[in-house]
């Protein structure tokens, strides 16, 4: 049994011997500790490390911002004009421009050719300028203006962003009517003017009333007021007005004579009724010169035409022929 029992103990010994010089078993301790299911770091490969993408800069210089351009201070500016419109004879003779404030101002003296009192505030209804397309509104200095008077006055505008003074037209009427205008860069202004007629001769009304013709003319104009103090405004641009003066007369050296009505007969026998109306008191034996009559006709104008007066009283119609080339 003791013999059994050493030689077990022996082969033991001899086997534990033999592991340790082949350099250690399944029992044998490394030193080393592993945890079971870890990963081996030294056996996987550590992937490559990937810099951050980086978008390249680009430097943007911005663009100076535009240095706003000073506007010119208020300049004056040379102009020479003449024409004619409703009455009036203006003369402009320069003008002024603040770009800072818009304000325009033409300068110009303004002449009544009418034989009645006016105002220069009613021809700022007629009064604009033209630029870019737009029509722009004129105000005219305010002043009261007796037959044959002339006034200096000015006609205000105010002024949209970018008006440029030589682009610029001064108008008179409005574009259906006889317009004068004047371009402020110096063009040749344009305007219609009264031209004189040929026309002569007496209209005997009866035993002692006449009416002798002493002046008559052609007017891109209106007539208002009354026989003997006649004045002009804007017309029609299909329109025109035979203007004629005279002198009328009368010999009763008892009874006043009264002139009721002033027409004229066309060519084709229509009539066209005197404006103004024809309401004249002569008093007896008196003589009252400057008696206009008007009538307003189809642009130019031209043809025959029998101016007719009727002198109540007697009831006589008297007649003259005359002709417009």
């Amino acid at each position: 049994m003791n013999r059994l029992r050493f030689r077990r103990r022996a082969a033991a010994l001899l086997a534990a011997a033999f592991i340790a010089g082949c350099g250690g078993g399944a029992g044998a301790s490394t030193g080393a500790t592993i945890a079971v299911g870890a990963t081996d770091a030294a056996a996987t490969p550590a992937a490559p490390t990937t810099p951050a993408s980086v978008e390249p800069t680009l430097e943007v210089t911005p663009s100076p911002a535009p240095s706003p351009t000073a506007p010119p201070a208020s300049a004056a500016f040379p102009l020479a004009a003449d024409v004619w419109f409703g009455g009036y004879r203006i003369d402009v003779t320069g003008g002024a421009y603040d770009a800072t404030k818009h304000a325009l101002t033409i300068d110009a003296t303004f002449k009544n050719t009418s034989l009645i009192d006016t105002q220069l505030v009613h021809l700022g209804n007629s009064t604009t300028v033209v630029w870019n397309g737009q029509t722009l509104i004129g105000y005219v200095t305010a002043a009261d203006l007796p037959v044959g008077a002339t006034a200096n006055g000015q006609i205000s505008v105010q002024t949209p962003p970018g008006f440029i003074v030589a682009d610029a037209v001064l108008t008179f009427g409005k574009p259906d009517q006889h317009q004068a205008t004047i371009p402020l860069g110096g063009v040749t202004a344009t305007s219609e003017q009264p031209t004189a007629l040929a026309v002569t001769g007496t209209l005997k009304l009866g035993k002692y009333v006449t009416y002798k013709v002493t002046s008559a003319m052609l007017v891109p104009a209106t007539c208002s007021g009354y026989p003997e103090r006649i004045g002009f405004g804007p017309q029609a641009a299909n329109l025109v007005s035979i203007v004629i003066w005279g002198t009328v007369a009368s010999s009763d050296a008892v009874n006043q004579a009264h002139l009721d009505q002033s027409y004229l007969v066309l060519a084709d026998k229509s009539k066209v009724i005197g404006i103004p109306a024809m309401g004249l008191e002569i008093a007896n034996g008196a003589t009252i010169p400057n008696v206009g009559v008007c009538f307003a006709i189809a642009e130019p104008g031209s043809g025959t035409y029998l101016l007719k007066l009727h002198e109540y009283r007697s009831n006589v119609t008297g007649s003259l022929q005359f002709l417009v080339p």
